[in-house]
């Protein structure tokens, strides 16, 4: 793994190399509005090479054949998003350069250095920033610490870093300020609301807003927006919550979990998705597509690590559990109003059997 300021006569050297052995290369450019231009100036820069495009807002039968082509070997270089973090195994591509790498979180590093190296052959990871000391000390460490991660386990001691740099809080702890430990029937952006209202950081959420998304996309990674978000689907849930931050990642919305879920599935898929960091200490993940918080993965995919936030919101009675209560320091149930509430007995029933667990507690059932 190299990290180093971005520089021209490395990639070109770089993607010659991997040529030389037969192999290809994975140019992550993780703008989409600009990837196009990228790999127009990439292909002046190597033009002995062929490359193609692949991101997440791509028509799908164009994404789909341009991933098979690229597999087949039919192109040298992938200019890509973030799209190949997770789900991806190609074993002849063992070079990958990351443009604007201090703009990816630390888990976004290490799944995507993971993309090479699939195979029996010495694989290279350039990552590329502008002037090194320009950068954050945040950004700065987070680039260290993946440098010095690279032996069998990192994954673990990059979490640990990451606590280090961030500072850990306890998950959905009942010690917030307010009623917010004992809330019971409520609106889901009111949720957020009191957490603007109160000042309340280390406050994460998902939202699905798929025009504060547009809104992001539109300011770019690090852009700062000013958004009504959420409360736009129905009348039920809340009104939309007025809030001001830094757009501080854009991604596909597409990620993988290894591990067991609710469900049992592997892939998910959020639409293109945004991590909204507002000036208030609070973590927006603003999703295009419906998505529910079954997997952890879901916040790991866009550079966030929940265990190191006071209050996660998670959507759903039962399927979050799987991925949020191990890690929880207490898990506060709350419902919402609509057909999926969690209280039965918020429904009016008619021919129902009496006694009923659970609106009758003492009911007995007698096989």
């Amino acid at each position: 793994t190299f990290l180093m300021d971005r520089d021209d006569t490395v990639i070109r050297e770089a993607v010659l190399r991997e040529l030389d052995r037969g192999g290809q290369v994975y140019f992550l450019h993780n703008e989409v509005r600009t990837i196009d231009r990228e790999a127009d100036r990439l292909s002046r820069l190597v033009p002995e090479a062929r490359f193609l495009v692949a991101h997440g807002q791509m028509p799908p039968s164009i994404l789909r054949q341009h991933m098979e082509q690229f597999t087949a070997g039919d192109a040298d270089v992938l200019v890509c998003s973030t799209i190949i973090e997770s789900g991806v195994d190609i074993p002849r591509v063992n070079t990958i350069i990351i443009d604007r790498a201090e703009r990816l979180g630390l888990a976004q590093l290490y799944q995507l250095r993971g993309r090479v190296g699939r195979a029996s052959v010495r694989a290279y990871s350039y990552l590329m920033t502008p002037p090194y000391r320009s950068l954050t000390e945040v950004a700065q460490k987070r680039l260290a610490t993946i440098m010095e991660a690279d032996d069998l386990g990192a994954g673990f001691q990059i979490a640990l870093k990451d606590l280090e740099i961030r500072g850990a809080g306890n998950l959905l702890g009942s010690q917030q300020s307010g009623h917010i430990g004992s809330v019971g029937f409520t609106l889901f952006t009111q949720l957020l609301a009191e957490a603007v209202e109160r000042g309340i950081s280390g406050f994460l959420q998902t939202l699905y807003d798929p025009d504060s998304v547009d809104a992001c996309v539109a300011a770019g990674v690090g852009g700062t927006v000013t958004l009504d978000v959420g409360g736009k689907t129905d009348d039920m849930h809340g009104k939309p919550v007025r809030v001001t931050g830094t757009v501080r990642a854009i991604t596909d919305g597409q990620y993988e979990e290894l591990g067991p879920s609710h469900g049992g599935f592997r892939f998910y898929n959020s639409g293109v998705t945004a991590r909204l960091d507002t000036d208030g200490g609070q973590t927006l993940v603003l999703t295009s597509a419906r998505a529910g918080n079954t997997v952890r993965a879901q916040m790991y995919h866009i550079g966030i690590i929940p265990e190191r936030y006071r209050i996660v919101v998670a959507k759903g009675v039962v399927s979050p559990r799987p991925a949020y209560q191990p890690i929880a320091g207490k898990v506060i149930l709350v419902n919402t109003p609509g057909v999926t509430t969690a209280d039965m007995s918020t429904f009016t029933y008619h021919r129902r059997r009496i006694p009923l667990y659970p609106m009758e507690q003492d009911a007995q059932y007698n096989p």
